[in-house]
């Protein structure tokens, strides 16, 4: 069974110098198979497009770390001129789990 996924959106930003207008994302299996302009697609991709209009598809960064362990201890340093010292990373250990 094929799992090839085509996208085809108005914009394909691939890096800071690379934009394909008119372009499809093509994805095999849940990764990215490489990005083309529409028109160098074969006829049996074209049926396959999944037409997003006019959007922009570009790489994503996400930062999914926090400081939240450490809301608890908010203020205990203060006016400490050493606080993120004996402090926090004297506390940060015992919130680990």
């Amino acid at each position: 069974m094929n799992k090839e996924k085509i996208f085809k959106a108005k914009y394909i930003v691939q890096d800071s110098k690379t934009v394909i207008k008119n372009g499809c994302l093509i994805i095999n299996r849940n990764i990215i198979g490489g990005a083309l302009p529409f028109d160098s697609l074969s006829e049996d991709q074209k049926h396959k497009i999944d037409d997003l209009g006019d959007v922009i598809i570009a790489p994503g960064l996400v930062n999914a770390h926090s400081h939240v362990a450490l809301n608890s201890v908010k203020g205990l340093g203060y006016g400490k001129s050493s606080a993120l010292y004996d402090v926090m990373w004297g506390i940060e250990p015992s919130l680990e789990t």
